[in-house]
């Protein structure tokens, strides 16, 4: 059995990074850092991937949780996030998990829009061996599309918000689904897509998916399905336990199978 995950702050002052280390039972084969994804998939995602980082950690793969600034219990103002900034709190992240593992190949575990920043740091980095995208979004456009609904949907629902005698819009107070999403962002992600260029290096590529999620455009990956049942947690703000469920071990263990064999480091 491995430990108590051990919290503990990244960064310099004034920018520092709240994480969690799960250290593997002995030297890990591999270690992982987990790229949240944004808004509130954050949140609701928190408690799935403890149990995953949990799970990895046990098969002899550590990892590194972390919160971009601005986000989590991150320092710094949620409107301060971006995708670029989160880009720089990776390369942090990374720093940290090698210090703590040693020589292990390290690689990234993003979900949804944390793939965006995890790829912009892997593009630059040949030393990751791998970089696994769960439920990635292949168009920003789309996904803001998705958000704005959802966020116009949450803002009707006028009797769950009773003391509340106007929820305003996006427009007005420049919340998206409960957080801050300024311009800048705002304009950050309408703009995100992954690069036809390959990565950097022979850094593996894989997705986790159901089937409603095709390949990423111009890239051969790895691909390992996910139970479509298990994938609609990012479509509703309702607070719900998220659990690491049986149908969810055989991903899981796949994908810790394919961790521990990675490529050399170069």
């Amino acid at each position: 059995m491995t430990g108590a995950p051990t919290p503990f702050w990244l960064g310099s002052p004034g920018r520092r990074l709240f994480a969690t280390w799960y250290a593997s039972p002995s030297a890990p084969r591999a270690t992982v850092v987990i790229c949240p994804p944004f808004f509130h998939e954050q949140f609701l995602s928190s408690r799935l991937f403890s149990l995953v980082a949990a799970r990895l950690a046990q098969a002899g793969i550590a990892c590194l949780r972390v919160d971009y600034y601005g986000t989590g219990d991150s320092e710094g103002n949620e409107a301060e996030f971006s995708i670029h900034g989160a880009r720089e709190d990776i390369a942090v992240a990374v720093a940290a998990a090698r210090a703590r593992s040693g020589n292990a190949p390290t690689a990234l575990l993003a979900v949804r829009g944390g793939g965006w920043p995890a790829w912009l740091f892997a593009a630059a980095d040949s030393s990751i061996s791998q970089l696994w995208i769960w439920q990635p979004i292949l168009s920003g456009s789309s996904y803001l599309a998705e958000l704005h609904r959802l966020d116009e949907a949450e803002r009707a629902l006028r009797a769950d918000y009773p003391f509340c005698r106007q929820l305003g819009s996006y427009r007005e107070d420049g919340q998206l689904v409960g957080y801050a999403c300024p311009d800048a962002l705002h304009s950050e992600i309408m703009a995100a897509k992954f690069p036809s260029q390959p990565l950097s290096g022979n850094t593996i590529l894989g997705v986790l998916a159901d089937d409603r999620i095709g390949e990423i455009p111009g890239h051969t990956t790895q691909r390992i399905e996910l139970p479509e049942s298990r994938t609609h947690w990012k479509d509703t703000l309702e607070v719900r336990a998220t659990f690491l469920t049986r149908d969810l071990h055989e991903p899981i263990d796949r994908l810790t199978a394919i961790l521990g064999t990675p490529r050399a480091v170069a």
